[in-house]
Formats: C-alpha cells, structure tokens, sequence
C-alpha cells in the first residue's frame, strides 16, 4: 500500500513537472506560481557548455522590460507598449551572451573587481551631480532591478565587452568586430540549448 501511495506521489509530481515545463518554455507562462516555481528551484531556460542559465534570471530581465515599457520614462517618450515575442527572445540570448561573455573572460583570466565596476557606473550612468543613491532609485523605478542587479548584469557586461573587445581585436589583425563574430558564433555550437521556445 505504501509503495503504491508512492508511486503515485512520484506519477503526480511528473505529471505536474511536465506541465509546468511545457507552459514555461513553449507557452510563456509568466504568472506569479510559475514566478514563484522558478525561484524556488534551478530550473534552466537554456544551458552553454553544460552550465544553466535559470529561468528566475529570465523572469527577472524580463520583468525589468515589463516594468520599462510601463514607466513614466516609456510613456513620455511614447514607446510604452506590451511585451513581444521578440522582447523575451532578445531577454533568452542577452543572458546567453552574457554567460559566453564570462565563459570567454575565464579563458582569457580576465577578472573585474568592485571597485572597477563601481567607477565604471559612476563615470558612464551617473548623470553630473546625482549620487550612486539617486542611480539605485531610478533604477528601481524605471526597471524593478536593484543596484547589484545593474552592475552584474548592465555594467558588467558592458565593462568586460570592453575589455575583451581590445584583448580579441589584438589577437585577430586588429579587428574591431572579431569579439562579436565570435560571440555570434559561439551562440551557434551544439553545447547551447535553448529550452524556451519562441
């Protein structure tokens, strides 16, 4: 009895698993349980070499478009507007970019620290006279990201493209477009997989 009470417990979460997995990556789920789901457990929207990138991290680029194109930023310059299927494609192959971004930073030993971020921001994102705080809000309000959420996933990128664009170029007769041919065809090997299907 208690086998079988087992078994189905095991055929009833699969089953929900299934479902779950389906509505997420062919469907688009984007309700607060299927939210909630993906930030309760490590499920992948695609994976490079082997290593996932989360849905919760899909959810939360996602979100800040959301929140974006709702903003009062959006509406004033006339671009608020629902999220497209080209909107979440775009979230999948950022975060994809960025993971091949930090995969070819390890191969290269190219390492960011803090405080090379934080100058960055200050000196590119903070407007003359604002405060690192003034940033946090605005940030807050016109994306729903945090200030570390902006730095790992705006700054760092941006500031670790510079740094490999010029290490790549170098290595490649100085060409200034060899770091986005190659991030354009590592995106295409057989060791990413997309999961969410648009």
């Amino acid at each position: 009895m208690y086998a079988f009470a087992a078994i189905a417990i095991i055929g009833v979460a699969a089953i929900v698993s299934l479902v779950y997995l389906v509505g997420v990556y062919r469907m688009h789920w984007e309700n607060p349980i299927a939210v909630s789901i993906a930030k309760s457990f490590p499920v992948p929207a695609a994976r490079i070499a082997g290593r996932p990138i989360l849905l919760r991290d899909y959810y939360r680029d996602l979100n800040a478009i959301k929140v974006y194109l709702s903003s009062e930023e959006a509406i004033s310059q006339q671009i608020a507007r629902d999220v497209t299927m080209s909107d979440r494609k775009q979230v999948l192959e950022r975060l994809l970019n960025e993971a091949a971004l930090d995969e070819l930073a390890s191969l290269r030993n190219v390492v960011l620290d803090e405080n090379e971020l934080d100058k960055m921001i200050d000196q590119e994102f903070n407007a003359s006279g604002t405060t690192r705080g003034d940033l946090s809000a605005y940030i807050q309000k016109t994306y729903g990201w945090t200030y570390d959420d902006f730095k790992a996933h705006i700054a760092r990128p941006a500031l670790l493209t510079r740094y490999l664009m010029a290490s790549f170029a170098a290595d490649h007769e100085d060409d200034p477009v060899a770091l986005a041919s190659y991030i354009e065809e590592r995106l295409k090997r057989p060791d990413i997989v997309r999961y969410i299907r648009f």
